[in-house]
């Protein structure tokens, strides 16, 4: 996943590019919500999201991932797919 560095964050938006096993998905992060843009920034320079899935895609709506839990297989059989968190 390709960050914003300190400079290029104090502008207006900044691209994150985000690499799926599908191919790349480009993030446009607005400066409308910071404290939700630098939670993502955060949590994503962290790894936080590394190893996750979309656990939630509704057609033409929304794309919904990041779950922990879905890092661990026995999770998704147990149904706690979404459920997740950061512990804070």
């Amino acid at each position: 996943m390709t960050l914003p560095s300190t400079a290029q964050a104090q502008r207006r938006h900044d691209l994150v590019r985000l690499e799926t096993s599908e191919g790349a998905i480009t993030l446009l992060l607005l400066t409308d919500a910071p404290e939700h843009r630098a939670n993502f920034v955060k949590l994503a320079t962290s790894g936080f999201f590394d190893s996750t899935f979309f656990h939630r895609i509704i057609d033409g709506f929304v794309v919904q991932g990041g779950d922990p839990n879905t890092k661990n297989p026995d999770s998704l059989r147990a149904g706690r797919i979404g459920s997740g968190d950061t512990g804070y």
